[in-house]
This record gives structure tokens, sequence and C-alpha cells, in this order.
């Protein structure tokens, strides 16, 4: 692209931060915007327009500020730029988008950590509301009398521990639109000509083998007695199957393009997969793990040459 473009890119990039973050933040159903955000975030640091950077950072905290007030700002710079700086800076270091997810994630994590107590209330409200709607009149009229008492029994049963899967669900929310923004960001780099780490083709997504260790470690914790320590693994744990997921998806992607399997097998497989959430959240993970550790598509044997 000539100059003139790339500055109208730039100038786009830092209106898109500018407006964007405050409004995605503000109104809940627009929280996917923050997706063109984080790309745009991703571009200008890793164009190195740092100065557009700066000042638009600058304006969405203070629109923040004057929209929804001081405790919306520091939600944004908490738990918005903070972690997609932290992403931005790693992918800038060559590093690889799983471990830059996982370095984004760190900080809202040690957050949830450090305010254990209200945090823990809050999740409480939230199981309680969900009971509320549940026991609702209107409610009892959607199901079935016997549909209607299994139903209370699942609500009560997700809202009693919801302290074991809604942190993880929260960061993991987090960090698949952190990761959208990366590679809608690394795209605009590449369009603008600029070198940066590629982001190699989705069929060749592979975990790195050290990231074994965090499974062991979340295992652990979960086999101890203490409440905490046992909240904490569970979270841990869901919260890399989850991101692990998209690299055991990866793994079958893959292997269905070198065995050549037409169109509509690949369909019918990703709407079994779909389907049977519950079987594929755990057989994904598991085969992104085997993936990581005796490398099946001898990806490691072709960066070495």
């Amino acid at each position: 692209m000539n100059d003139r473009s790339g500055r109208a890119l730039t100038f786009a990039a830092a209106g898109v931060i500018a407006l964007i973050f405050p409004v995605a933040v503000l109104v809940p159903l627009l929280n996917l915007l923050l997706i063109t955000g984080f790309a745009a975030v991703h571009y200008l640091w890793i164009a190195r327009r740092w100065t557009w950077l700066i000042q638009a950072l600058l304006a969405a905290v203070a629109l923040t500020w004057a929209w929804g007030g001081p405790p919306y700002a520091l939600g944004l710079i908490i738990v918005v730029l903070i972690p997609g700086l932290l992403m931005t800076t790693l992918r800038y270091h060559r590093r690889g988008l799983a471990l830059a997810l996982l370095g984004a994630g760190s900080l809202p994590l040690l957050l949830m950590l450090a305010f254990h107590g209200p945090f823990t209330t809050l999740i409480a409200s939230f199981g309680d509301q969900l009971k509320a709607v549940m026991q609702s009149p209107l409610a009892a009229q959607i199901y079935s009398p016997t549909d209607y008492q299994k139903a209370i029994l699942y609500t009560t049963l997700l809202a009693d521990n919801a302290v074991y899967y809604l942190p993880a669900t929260l960061l993991a929310s987090l960090l698949f639109v952190l990761a959208a923004g990366a590679l809608l960001g690394e795209y605009l780099v590449q369009r603008q000509g600029i070198f940066v780490y590629k982001v190699p083709p989705f069929s060749l997504w592979k975990l790195d083998e050290w990231m074994v260790v965090p499974v062991g470690l979340a295992i652990i914790l979960i086999l101890t007695k203490e409440h905490l320590l046992a909240v904490i693994g569970w979270n841990a744990l869901l919260l890399l199957f989850l991101v692990f997921s998209i690299f055991g998806l990866a793994f079958v992607e893959y292997q269905m393009r070198v065995r050549g399997f037409p169109t509509a097998v690949k369909v019918v497989l990703y709407l079994f997969l779909f389907l049977l959430q519950f079987i594929a959240a755990i057989l994904l993970p598991l085969i992104a793990l085997f993936d990581a550790k005796f490398d099946f598509r001898k990806i490691r044997a072709k960066q070495l040459g």
C-alpha cells in the first residue's frame, strides 16, 4: 500500500480505538465490537504508530469516564486495554499466539484471585438470579411438569457450582475476542507490507509441548482438599481446555485435508462436534495435548528443516 492509504488506515484505527472501546464496554450487547478495537491496537502497535496509539487509548479512557464514570474507565483499563497490550507486546516479540493469549489473561486472573471474596459474592448473586428466573411463573409455563422439575434441578446445580466454571468462562470469552482481534490486526499489518510473526494456517496450529505442564498443575490443585485451590484448579483446567479445543480442531482439520475429505463430510463432522459439545469439549483438548507431546503432524521436524 502507498503512504496515503497507510495514513488513512492509521487514522481509521485510532478512531476505532477511541470510539469502539467506550461503546463496547458501556453497552453489553455490543461487546463483540471489542474485536475491531483490539485489531486496531494490534495494527498501530506493530506498525509502530505509537503516538497515534497513545492518543487513541487516552481518548477511549476519557470518553468512557465521561459517559460511564470512573468504574467503567477503570474496568476498561484493567480488563480490556492492559490484556490487549500484553498480548500485542508478546506477538510483537514473536511469541506464539497461545502463549500471548495466556499472558494476556494473567492480569484478569490475578485480579480474580486477589479479590476472591467480593468476586465469589458476585458469582453467588448471579447464581441466585439464575435460580429466580427458572422459578418464575413464566418459566413454569414453558416446560411440562416433569421437564420443569429437571430444569429446576439442572439450574440449581449450575447456580450452586458457578464459582467452579464462571470465572474461566468469562476469561475464555475475553481471550477469544483478543485472538480474533489479533488475527484481524495482523492481517491489516501484512496488507501494509510490514513484516510480522506470521500466524500459520489454521490446520497447522499446534500447542507448545510445555503447555502440558499447566494442565498437570491444575489437576494437582483439584485433588487438594482446600476449597480455594480446587476452585482455581477447576477454572484453570476449564480455561485451558477451552483454549486447547481450538488446537484440537486444527488437528482434525489437518487430518481431513490430508485425507481429502469432501466438503459434505467436513460439514457433517463439524455439525456432529457442535451438537455433541460435551464430548467435543473433552476429546478436542486431549487431541491437542497428545499432539503437543508426540507431534503427530511432524510440525517440529518441518520447522527444524
